[in-house]
């Protein structure tokens, strides 16, 4: 499917892959607009989920993965839209990390708030480690198809072998 995204948004989209302009809306104060539309497309949603693993491991990981692509696919089955909303938590968890230089002071202390508010929505196995974030939304049929490449154009070269 597609992004459906206006003219408008298309245009936001491409302004902030570029650094100059990511530069400035790191600024405090600056990406409000940014701000505005993440918290209207979440506080639109039908739901909210939070997938949790028992343990910080590849397998389990691994499992979740497994887990949320079984989720997706039901969600579409369903006609129900399903986005992840993952970078908070993989922003989060970087914190962490020794030498970890991806954030200034400001959004340091900005993640760690968003975060705690997360985990207080989520409360229930607050023992366990976050893995995916989506959000449910009642969707509509896309106006147009996205474009595929043909399967064996995608195995060419690779020396996989199509079924």
């Amino acid at each position: 499917m597609t992004l459906e995204l206006n003219a408008t948004k298309t245009a936001a989209l491409r302004l902030l892959k570029r650094p100059d302009v990511a530069k400035i809306l790191r600024a405090p104060g600056r990406g409000l607009a940014l701000q505005e539309l993440a918290s209207s497309a979440m506080f639109s949603a039908s739901a909210v989920g939070l997938l949790r693993v028992p343990e910080e491991t590849p397998e389990s990981f691994v499992d979740a993965g497994r887990a949320m692509q079984r989720i997706w696919l039901d969600a579409v089955r369903l006609g129900i839209g399903l986005q992840p909303w993952t970078a908070l938590l993989y922003v989060a968890r970087s914190l962490d990390n020794p030498g970890q230089d991806l954030l200034n002071k400001h959004e340091t202390a900005e993640v760690r708030a968003l975060s705690e508010r997360l985990y207080r929505v989520f409360s229930d196995r607050h023992d366990w480690s976050s893995a995916m974030l989506f959000r449910l939304v009642c969707v509509h049929s896309p106006t147009m198809r996205s474009l595929r490449r043909p399967l064996v154009d995608t195995f060419h070269g690779t020396g996989a072998s199509l079924p």
